[in-house]
Formats: structure tokens, sequence, C-alpha cells
């Protein structure tokens, strides 16, 4: 019985996760877009004061407002962008909603995981079903034609492979961060991976270490 009530509140996430995914395709095709989605930290903390009934402190905000900042700063030396037909207000639009839904699922997810008693293994299984159900829906809706051709698998290759194995690692460790500590702790744990991916991305390409 409970793992169904949690089969149907973790429906609200993965809609909202899927939205998001969806509006990075318009978000990431200019540098505008993706500082200003970096706020997303702040909408969490927003989220996470009214629906935890969690105060931070001074201090506290001024730490996520410099984590913003820092993150911003570090992402907006990105150039490699593809640029989109999406106009600014499209664009800007897509950044407002996607920070919204990305803090309110992130807290809602937070709040369903730690009032459940399913183990993390089982959440994260439930949640990647309704995901996967809704994106491949929407990939048959929007590529028929290709998938038809090619098949579905087309193009997966020993490092797309890597990378989804990954992801799928992430998603586990996020949600361990999430269950032990909070979603705020979650995005410092963000920026410094940002950061980290960034410096190696300097080190492997800028400088041609391969």
């Amino acid at each position: 019985m409970e793992e169904g009530a949690d089969l149907l509140k973790l429906c609200v996430p993965a809609v909202l996760y899927i939205a998001q995914n969806n509006l990075q395709y318009v978000i990431e095709t200019s540098p505008l877009f993706v500082i200003m989605y970096d706020c997303k930290v702040v909408t969490t903390a927003l989220f996470y004061t009214h629906m935890l009934n969690r105060r931070f402190k001074k201090r506290e905000w001024s730490s996520i407002v410099v984590l913003t900042v820092g993150i911003a700063m570090v992402q907006s030396a990105e150039t490699d962008v593809h640029y989109h037909h999406a106009s600014n207000f499209v664009g800007i639009s897509a950044v407002i909603f996607a920070c919204l839904t990305s803090g309110f699922a992130g807290v809602f997810f937070e709040k369903t995981l730690k009032d459940s008693n399913s183990s993390i293994w089982m959440i994260n299984l439930e949640l990647s079903m309704i995901s996967s159900s809704l994106g491949m829906f929407t990939c048959l809706m929007e590529d028929t034609e290709a998938i038809s051709a090619r098949g579905f698998f087309s193009g997966y290759d020993r490092w797309v492979i890597l990378v989804i194995v990954l992801q799928a690692m992430a998603g586990l460790s996020i949600a361990l961060v999430v269950k032990l500590s909070d979603n705020v702790y979650k995005g410092f744990a963000t920026g410094v991976s940002i950061t980290i991916a960034c410096f190696i991305d300097q080190l492997l390409f800028d400088n041609h270490v391969w």
C-alpha cells in the first residue's frame, strides 16, 4: 500500500524532471540562459524553506547566493553553444520555468524520500520507471520516423553507454545525498562538480593533453 502511494507521489517529480530536461535544449543554446539557469540553487532553497519548514540564517543565504554567482562565473567561460531559433522571451521563460520545476521537484523528491520507508534503490527504480515511460512516449511522438528507420539504439556506441552508466550512478549518489542531508548540500556538491568538470575540460581539451 505504501509503495503504491510512493509511486503516485513520484509521478510529480518525474513529470517535472522530464519537462526540465526538455527545456534545457532551449537553455543550453545561449550563454545568458545557461548562467540564468544557475538560479535554480536559489529557487531550491526557497522551496526548501516553505515545504520543509527550514529557516536559513543570513550567513547561509549569503553562502547560497555566493554559490550561485560562483557557478555562473565558472560557466560564463563556456562559449561553445549551438544557437536555437528561440527568442529571448522564449529562452528566459524556459529558464524561469526550469528553475521553478527544478527547485520544486528536488524538494518534493527529498520529502518523499525521507517520509518513505522504502529503500533508496526502490525509490530510484520507481522514479526511473515513470521517467523512462514518459521519455519513451515523447521519443515515439517526436521521432517516430527516425526510430522506425534506424532503430531506437542507433548511434549508441561505447561512449554513449558510458555516459548513461555515469548518469545512473550520479542519480543514485544524488538520492543518497538528499536522503542523508538535503537539497541545499546537493547544490553545493553540484557547484564543486561543475568546477571540477570545467578544470578537466580545460586540462584535456584546451591544453591538448591527449
